[in-house]
């Protein structure tokens, strides 16, 4: 059922919640058997981490609520009602005119010359008997590929969630109106106004025959599917630590709120289907 309701990442994250957390803890119950205390005692046991908590309470409301619709559970009481979500703190994290100048530096430095992998991210020294034969230059930082920097920037001018830019397609850029016609967003078709600045990225990219996406994969008609590797070794030359990339679709928002622009103008810069968003 959420196959055919849900995006992919979407239900990918509901079967996740359910691997890790539902199924060990409930999972050789049947579903009538399930009470309201075993799932406070679920939520309870994921306190420490408050949104993970209330995820799985929320998953667990709609999975019996499904239930009680297809005849599964003969009461009509959901087992997850009277359950009071944990408070969450917010993630946001908006970028300065003087981050967002670091970013564009670190961005060109990795295009030109290469960057070293975040502290993180390197690699640990193999055994002592292997490293003989490691090359002496593997460590040497190297240009980054040319469609992860411009994935970025086209993430910081135009405010569009990760995936929506890593699938882009040719035929969803419209130069000449000053458009991106998104046809499948997590809120459905969209469009987006795609700024001089961000088209100016896009006309610097070459296009690969045979390929309709903007930023290619390695396998062929495929786009880009990941971009943490190359994003984590920017933000560390940029001295931005734990900022995320969803962060660059906060910080883009934040710039016309700040400015006095109505809600009405910022969702529709979003994609968002309500102001409330």
């Amino acid at each position: 059922e959420v196959d055919r309701r849900r995006k992919p990442t979407t239900a990918c994250e509901y079967r996740r919640l359910f691997r890790k957390h539902i199924i060990p803890a409930l999972g050789s119950k049947s579903v009538s058997a399930v009470s309201g205390s075993d799932i406070r005692k679920l939520h309870r046991s994921l306190s420490e981490t408050p949104y993970v908590a209330n995820r799985v309470v929320a998953r667990l409301a709609t999975f019996f609520a499904y239930a009680i619709s297809e005849g599964t559970i003969p009461s009509k009481e959901n087992p997850t009602e009277g359950i009071e979500f944990y408070p969450e703190q917010g993630r946001e994290r908006f970028l300065t005119k003087e981050e967002f100048g670091r970013l564009g530096t670190a961005l060109v430095r990795a295009e030109q010359v290469g960057l070293p992998p975040a502290p993180a991210h390197r690699k640990k020294p193999k055994q002592r008997a292997n490293q003989k034969h490691r090359p002496k230059n593997a460590d040497v930082p190297r240009p980054a590929n040319i469609f992860a920097i411009a994935a970025i920037r086209l993430l910081a001018l135009t405010g569009c969630r990760e995936n929506e830019i890593l699938s882009l397609r040719w035929d969803a850029v419209d130069f000449e109106r000053g458009h991106l016609r998104l046809a499948d967003t997590k809120t459905g078709r969209s469009v987006r106004p795609l700024s001089r600045s961000a088209a100016v990225v896009l006309e610097g990219l070459p296009i690969v025959q045979g390929n309709p996406h903007v930023l290619p994969g390695l396998k062929p008609k495929s786009h880009l599917k990941e971009i943490k590797r190359t994003w984590y070794a920017v933000r560390y030359a940029a001295k931005l630590e734990g900022t995320r990339l969803h962060d660059l679709r906060h910080s883009f928002a934040s710039v016309p709120a700040a400015s006095g622009e109505s809600l009405l103008v910022v969702r529709s810069l979003l994609g968002h289907k309500n102001v409330a968003t």
